[in-house]
């Protein structure tokens, strides 16, 4: 037997539905319920979406007994201990039932949570009851799991290099007062070398510490102890979340609180040893037929580099780019599902005489008359990358204002509209609808537009939420439309995000040069203060996504030098976007690229912006852009502000074809202290490097 060895976990006195049991050996009396994050932080819904909660039916009542980590559509990892008898013994499956979804064990959302029977119990074979050695089990579920904002796999790791990495652990656990907090927490902890662990408590860990085994933890307090048995010890590569280890066990406290030893460290099997048992395990499975459904890949081979920050990256992409020259011209074959949670179709319009929404180029959108049937293609990604969300906006700059405005104003109409829109996006297959209304009481509109849009978007809301609809919308950041058009308080209930378009706050039409988007200063056309300004009007954080823009302000300047403020009449566009005063960062970085001797880039601090001049005879052409260190910079503002996430416009002119040089230092402004990725090279320069700099970020927060 192993001394002060736990086999399930330790609990407090906690209302009936949340008490936990748990084995002890070796004369330790039955402890209570030990939960797992010790001086850990508390994290948002949907951010750990993979945990899973594993739950014991007994009779009519139901107990939270362990964690466990989604890997799959039908199965969830978990410690063999978690799901079998003191003497080893499988539990019948009719006992266990797992919830995924879940925040708050005491706040169960309908909305969010799945419950799930299980069909299959599976531990390793070589599990032993009284050491807890290979202390691993697989689950079968019943039915299948829907990967939404709140239930998505995660990734598993294989390799052996985990020592001396930092992990990411999460349960439900202890805060620093040692009070049980019911809110999903987590903490970050080294994985510690075996003689280092060994050293700290030869008596407990010269029993436990095998090859099969990670230990990690601090001796300061801030540990996993032992409490969410089961749960997973999370590592972040290539801007994936991989399960690299289970909790299994710790030492308990001296003191007689029943507690597990917070100022110790912590065993979790290690997951690159069970490797090829669980693939074959899924695979007997699978091979069984009966109701066993067929068997799905691990998520490993269809990692997602999005999906693991529990940030949303959105992504749009522009539907007349295909149409653009060469090496600009974009097509959904260049669109990379890995790099984004949330896709945008940009754009559908309004078909006033139907009261319904119509297709903008309906040869490249739908399949009818031999048509390319890019509304299906695009949907259909959801197969294959089962996180991403498919919506298309509805609106743009050239759909205008008016019939927008005269349909908000009549109830009739909106009514109408809402079901015909629901109809529309069913019909299609897509998650949502985001409205793009440009603008709201301007551009002809009316007074009343700001008042009309509320109601307008409340006939879609109660429409859309009744059918798990996304409904989002996008919104100008300058102060003035802003407070002319929008009822920020009131349209935050209706709606599921807000993208807020941080860019444009200057172009040629100021008759002078300045800042597409910048991060501070100009008074209040800078980022900081449209957000600031949003949130003073009610729209909460966690609906919030910050715009960036993918291209460029170009300016003339009728002299040899030029800088910011100078007056400007003119102005020139990109070779494939084709548009005076505005030109994409591929464009941007191939002709940097291409006459590096004859431009001279040079970056503001304040504006967190990159300003590209070159002489043109007697005048001087500028161009002002979001550079990979731009979005660094701006990830960095929107997780510090707690924002819901950003939104790219537009991945078509990223560098989707990867034949710009890679930029330099894109983390210039991060410090020493923290790892920072190299500088993209390849395809998707910007949206990688937002991607690298959430997971930068993150772990900077976490310190």
């Amino acid at each position: 037997m192993i001394t002060s060895t736990l086999f399930f976990m330790c609990f407090l006195i906690l209302p009936k539905w949340a008490q936990v049991k748990c084995e002890i050996q070796c004369g330790v009396p039955e402890p209570v319920q030990n939960p797992l994050i010790v001086r850990g932080q508390s994290t948002l819904p949907g951010q750990w979406p993979w945990h899973a909660a594993i739950y014991h039916r007994d009779g009519t009542t139901e107990e939270y007994k362990c964690g466990g980590t989604l890997i799959s559509n039908w199965f969830v990892l978990t410690a063999g201990h978690c799901v079998t008898t003191e003497n080893g013994n499988v539990l019948a499956t009719e006992v266990v039932f797992i919830k995924l979804g879940v925040h708050d064990l005491k706040k169960l959302r309908k909305s969010s949570t799945q419950q799930h029977n299980i069909i299959g119990i599976f531990k390793e074979p070589r599990y032993d009851a009284e050491t807890l050695a290979h202390d691993i089990a697989l689950l079968r579920l019943g039915s299948k799991a829907e990967y939404d904002n709140y239930v998505r796999p995660a990734c598993l790791y294989r390799e052996d290099n985990l020592v001396g990495q930092f992990g990411t652990v999460i349960g439900y656990g202890l805060t620093e007062q040692n009070v049980l907090a019911m809110v999903l927490r987590k903490a970050v902890l080294p994985v510690i070398n075996y003689l280092q662990c060994l050293e700290s408590d030869r008596e407990f860990f010269g029993q436990v510490l095998a090859d099969e085994v990670l230990c990690a933890g601090y001796t300061n307090g801030t540990t996993a102890c032992n409490g969410d048995s089961g749960g997973g010890l999370f590592f972040k590569k290539h801007g994936a979340w991989y399960l690299g280890g289970i909790v299994s066990r710790s030492r308990v406290r001296d003191d007689n609180t029943r507690f597990c030893q917070i100022d110790g460290y912590t065993i979790y099997t290690k997951l690159s040893n069970y490797y090829q048992w669980i693939r074959k395990t899924m695979r007997s499975m699978a091979e069984g037929g009966g109701t066993v459904a067929p068997f799905v890949e691990l998520t490993e081979d269809i990692t997602t580099t999005a999906i693991a920050h529990g940030r949303v990256v959105v992504c749009y992409i522009s539907s007349w780019a295909t149409y653009r020259s060469g090496v600009g011209s974009f097509n959904l074959d260049h669109f990379d599902p890995k790099l984004c949670t949330h896709v945008v179709h940009a754009y559908a319009g309004l078909d006033a005489e139907s009261n319904t929404i119509k297709s903008l180029d309906r040869w490249q959108d739908l399949k009818d008359n031999f048509g390319l049937g890019g509304y299906e293609k695009l949907v259909g990604m959801r197969s294959a990358y089962p996180h991403l969300k498919v919506l298309i906006s509805m609106g743009g700059w050239n759909e205008g204002s008016v019939e927008y405005s005269n349909l908000a104003a009549n109830p009739q109409r909106r009514r109408v509209f809402a079901e015909n829109a629901l109809g529309f996006i069913r019909r299609y297959g897509f998650d949502g609808l985001d409205l793009d209304w440009e603008y709201p009481t301007q551009r002809g509109g009316k007074p009343h537009d700001r008042e009309n849009f509320v109601h307008l978007v409340k006939e879609l809301s109660q429409r859309f939420k009744k059918n798990k609809l996304l409904l989002t919308s996008s919104f100008e950041a300058k102060q003035y439309l802003i407070d002319a058009a929008y009822d920020i308080k009131n349209l935050s209930r209706y709606l599921d995000l807000l993208h807020v378009k941080c860019y444009d706050y200057r172009g040629i039409w100021n008759k002078k040069v300045g800042f597409n988007a910048p991060l501070r200063g100009d008074g209040v056309h800078n980022v900081e203060f449209t957000i600031d300004h949003l949130i003073s009007l009610g729209a909460p954080t966690n609906k919030m996504v910050l715009g960036l823009p993918f291209y460029g302000r170009t300016f003339m300047v009728d002299s040899i030098q030029a800088k910011i403020g100078d007056p400007s009449e003119t102005a020139f566009s990109g070779p494939h976007t084709k548009v005076d005063g505005y030109i994409g960062y591929n464009e941007i970085c191939n002709e940097l690229k291409a006459k590096s001797n004859l431009w001279n880039v040079s970056w503001d601090a304040e504006a967190s912006e990159a300003i590209a001049t070159m002489q043109d005879g007697a005048k001087t052409k500028v161009i002002v852009f979001d550079s990979t260190r731009s979005m660094a910079n701006k990830v960095r503002y929107a997780m510090r502000k707690n924002l819901r996430g950003v939104m790219a416009f537009s991945i078509d002119t990223d560098d989707f074809n990867g034949i710009c040089n890679p930029e330099e230092k894109p983390f210039a402004d991060f410090g020493t202290r923290l790892q920072t990725p190299a500088p993209v090279q390849g395809k998707y320069k910007l949206l990688r490097t937002i991607l690298d700099a959430i997971a930068v970020v993150d772990d900077e927060m976490n310190r």
